[in-house]
Parts: structure tokens; C-alpha cells; sequence
């Protein structure tokens, strides 16, 4: 995403087949996307590459989001995400701009959701980038057809894959006790302790729309609450020690400047939402005014809203990214940073 030089359009769109009328709902949308970018100043080759892309299901009747950024003729990155925008959001700029998605999705779980049953498993899941992916290991229940049911093996082989790949932090298990059980048995000791169980139908129709669903959202909740919990108190037992905790607009600019912040706490109080910081070719290139990326040895340094800058300086220094409630915990501004071992930076 962050390769070229040249600006970028970042579309953040509902492409959700939920309901009747959706396709021409969905193309109306991009429609209107796409005279919002031309607007901005996007060119003809860009919006053309978005064409090819832009409007895309993966089969599913679930509600989902679209996140395309494309830049210089072609389409840099497109991901169907599991947490669709109200409508859509599309924006030109010199960064790719994922703020919008990424304030929406909050603090994300990744998981895969498995149910099991006599002819084999169907697999639900959401990866680290907030991508979607759903997978048929054996016939579908209650299936007559010639396709050999699925072992225990072959549906292990499907959550090993789904889950180191997509970095899930928790494994829900559905369906027939027995087959649940022969699949646990077969797990890994490191995807055993991410596994655990909810009692309830299976259904004919696999894992879309079903009664599991309101208890996968209240296990993904209580983890990403404690995984919250767990950096508001980092944060707040950090506070007063500047080598642990810093917190306002300009100190955390700095920070992530010098490679020092671990956690960027992003507090959905933030000011300064329409803000802009100077920038430069590499992730440590920021800046609150242009002398500041001269004196770095900026050629060229390029203004760019706040919050992408932000974003695309945590990305590129390896910081992690937490969304908080202000209610969990209040920084200056709205913005605050968990820093890296003084020792282990020097």
C-alpha cells in the first residue's frame, strides 16, 4: 500500500448481498464512489483498475465491506472485510487513507468458527486484516451425493491452515459433540488452547446465519475487551514514566518519528481529526512542519492528513494499533503511546 509516490484513492464500501436489490445497490454506490474520487482528482486509469475490482461477493449473503486502495493505474490492495462501511467512504490523497475501516472495525479478534458434522465440517472465518474467508471440508449435511465424507484429518488440515495463516486468537467449535470432539483430539497443542466449544444446532445450511452467531460475537467481545484492558492498563501504569508511556499529538509524532512506540493508543476522543503532519519516503519521515522533514534530509517533503500519517507511521516501525473507548482510558488529544523497552531501543 505504501510503495508508490504517486497519491492514491481509498474506497471503504458496503458490499453487502443481504437483502433484495443488493446488486444494483452495490453499483449505485460505487457509482457515486467513483464521481466522489474523479472529483478529487483521480485520474481515468486508476478509477479503471477500481472498475475490475470494486462490487465483488465471495458467495456469501453476510454483511461485508469492501477496502480497495489503488494508485497509478492499478489496484495496490482489495480485501472483502467482515465489518461493512455504513455506505462508503472514498477519499484521494497522498496516503492510503484505512482510517475509516479500521476506526469502524475497533479492536479486532481474529478467529475461525468450525462446525461440525457427520459428512465433515464447514469453516468460518475472519483473519488478522480483517478479511473473510469461509471453506467446505467434505459434502454439506444431510449431502447423498458420491463425495466421500471428510476425517478428522482433513478438517484439522483446514483450521491449521485458516488459523496460523490468518493469526486467529480463538477457534469456536460447533456441531455434533462427538465430531467436535475427534477434531480437538487432533489439534495441535497451541490451536488446542485457542479451541473451545458452543453448544447448539447445527442447521442444513452451514455456518451462515446461524444461532451461533450471537455466541461467537460475545466470545469475540470478551476478548477483544481484555485485550483492551490489558493495554489501557499497560497505558495508565505506564503514565509519568517517559520511558514508558507518552501521550498528546506532538510528543507521540516524535515518538513513532524516533521508532520507539510498541503500542499507538488511539482513544476515540482524538482531535484533530482533519489535522495534517508532513511526511517523507520512509516510515520515520513525520513531521509537524516541513522544516522538521527538511532537517531529516527531505527533498521533497509531502503534507498528508493526520490520521493516515499516523497510521502508515505505526505500520511501517512495527508499532501495534489500539482502538479504545474513552471511557477505558483518556490521553491527551486523544492520542498516547505504550514505548518500547528503553534498554532493547538503544
Amino acid at each position: 500500500m505504501y510503495t508508490p509516490a504517486a497519491p492514491v484513492a481509498s474506497l471503504y464500501m458496503d458490499v453487502s448481498r443481504d437483502r433484495e436489490g443488493a446488486e444494483q445497490d452495490i453499483q449505485a454506490r460505487w457509482d457515486k464512489a467513483r464521481e466522489d474520487l474523479a472529483s478529487q482528482g483521480a485520474d481515468a486509469e486508476t478509477l479503471g483498475a477500481m472498475d475490475q475490482v470494486v462490487g465483488r461477493g465471495d458467495g456469501t449473503a453476510e454483511p461485508c465491506g469492501q477496502l480497495t486502495f489503488a494508485a497509478d493505474g492499478r489496484v495496490l490492495f482489495d480485501r472483502l472485510v467482515a465489518d461493512p462501511s455504513q455506505d462508503y467512504t472514498a477519499l484521494w490523497g497522498p496516503l492510503p487513507d484505512p482510517a475509516p475501516y479500521l476506526k469502524r472495525r475497533g479492536q479486532h479478534v481474529p478467529y475461525v468458527l468450525v462446525i461440525v458434522h457427520s459428512g465433515g465440517a464447514a469453516l468460518r472465518a475472519v483473519d488478522a486484516s480483517g478479511q473473510r474467508h469461509t471453506e467446505r471440508v467434505g459434502p454439506g449435511p444431510g449431502s447423498n451425493g458420491a463425495q466421500p465424507e471428510a476425517d478428522a484429518g482433513q478438517i484439522v488440515a483446514a483450521i491449521d491452515r485458516l488459523a496460523v495463516g490468518g493469526g486467529a486468537e480463538t477457534i469456536v467449535l460447533a456441531g455434533e459433540p462427538e465430531g467436535r470432539e475427534r477434531v480437538r483430539n487432533r489439534l495441535s497443542e497451541g490451536l488446542r488452547l485457542l479451541a473451545g466449544d458452543v453448544e447448539t444446532e447445527t442447521g442444513p445450511s452451514g455456518p451462515e446465519g446461524l444461532p451461533l452467531d450471537d455466541e461467537l460475537q460475545r466470545r469475540l467481545d470478551e476478548r477483544a475487551e481484555e485485550e483492551q484492558r490489558t493495554v489501557a492498563n499497560a497505558f495508565e501504569e505506564g503514565r509519568g514514566n517517559p520511558d514508558r508511556v507518552t501521550e498528546g499529538f506532538a510528543p507521540v509524532v516524535y515518538a513513532l518519528r524516533q521508532g520507539r512506540v510498541e503500542t499507538l493508543v488511539w482513544s476515540s476522543g482524538l482531535a484533530g481529526g482533519n489535522a495534517e503532519l508532513w511526511i517523507g519516503p520512509y516510515g520515520e519521515h513525520l513531521g509537524l512542519t516541513e522544516a522538521e522533514l527538511h532537517d531529516m534530509g527531505v527533498a521533497e517533503p509531502v503534507r498528508a492528513n493526520a490520521e493516515a500519517a499516523l497510521i502508515r507511521a505505526a505500520a511501517l516501525t512495527s508499532a501495534k494499533l489500539a482502538f479504545l473507548p474513552q471511557h477505558d482510558v483518556e490521553p491527551d488529544e486523544g492520542l498516547g503511546a505504550v514505548l518500547r523497552n528503553a534498554e532493547a531501543h538503544r
